[in-house]
């Protein structure tokens, strides 16, 4: 378990590179990850949050 923090601004752009690193390196360290998932899953939440 690890935790992403951040200091002062950021948007969506900065959460998807953030995850689509970690996604990198899991699978670089033999994790079975679908890469991309979460960056999708995350996008959708973005999309959902700001509909109007």
């Amino acid at each position: 378990m690890f935790r992403i923090g951040h200091i002062g601004y950021f948007d969506v752009f900065d959460i998807t590179t953030a995850l689509a690193a970690v996604e990198v390196l899991l699978v670089e360290g033999g994790a079975d990850i679908e890469r991309g998932a979460a960056v999708s899953r995350a996008l959708e939440a973005y999309r959902e949050a700001v509909s109007v």
